[in-house]
C-alpha cells in the first residue's frame, strides 16, 4: 500500500473519533444522505415575522417548539411537545436577521436517536384583526 494510499484511509477514521464527521440532513429517517423532503414547505419571503411565525417540522412525531422565538432572539431552542425525546435547532444571528427582514429560514434539529428533523420557518401571512 503506497503511502498516499494511507492518509486518504486515515483522515476519515480520524474524522470519525474526534467526532468532527459532518453529519448530512437526514429529514427524519436513518437515512445516509437526502436533501428534499416531500410534503415540507419551502423557504419564502414575505409576510410579517413579528405578528407571528409559522414553524413546520418535517417528518415530525410529536415534536413542537413552546418558545416565543422573535422575543427571544438568537438562541438554542428545544423542540420536544408531546414525543418521548427531544432535539435543538440554534438559531444564530444570521438567521434571526432574515426572520426581522420577514425572510424565511430552514435548518436541521440536532440529531436524537439517530433522526434529524428539517425545520422551516416562515413569517405568518395573515394580516391581524382589527380591534373594535
Amino acid at each position: 500500500m503506497k503511502k498516499h494510499s494511507l492518509i486518504y484511509l486515515a483522515i476519515p477514521a480520524m474524522l470519525m473519533i474526534t467526532g468532527l464527521a459532518l453529519m448530512p440532513m437526514a429529514c427524519g429517517k436513518k437515512e445516509t444522505m437526502r436533501i428534499d423532503c416531500p410534503g415540507c414547505p419551502d423557504v419564502e419571503k414575505g409576510g410579517d415575522c413579528s405578528q407571528g411565525l409559522v414553524i413546520t417540522i418535517c417528518s415530525n412525531h410529536g415534536h413542537a417548539i413552546h418558545d416565543d422565538i422573535m422575543k427571544k432572539g438568537p438562541e438554542s431552542y428545544e423542540i420536544r411537545g408531546e414525543s418521548d425525546h427531544s432535539h435543538a435547532i440554534f438559531i444564530n444571528g444570521g438567521f434571526f436577521r432574515e426572520l426581522e427582514m420577514n425572510r424565511g429560514i430552514q435548518l436541521v434539529s440536532s440529531s436524537t436517536n439517530g433522526h434529524t428533523h428539517r425545520i422551516t420557518i416562515n413569517c405568518s401571512k395573515e394580516i391581524p384583526a382589527e380591534p373594535k
